[in-house]
């Protein structure tokens, strides 16, 4: 009786999840200004990294 009862319940709640899930799912401008804002800054963190390294490797003598 317990699954007939949860078997019930999952179609009557079905329509609200999917309500919900539709909207959760949309990305808005601000989503995607972070998104381009921290890619610009993992850029220039890797940037700043590599002429680091570049700056001590040319300081070793051959």
């Amino acid at each position: 009786m317990n699954a007939l009862h949860w078997l019930i319940g999952i179609f009557v709640a079905a329509p609200a999840l999917l309500r919900e899930k539709k909207e959760r799912g949309d990305i808005t401008l601000q989503q995607v200004i972070w998104a381009a804002g921290i890619a610009v800054a993992a850029v220039a963190v890797i940037a700043a990294i590599v002429a680091i390294i570049n700056g001590y490797v040319a300081k070793i003598p051959q």
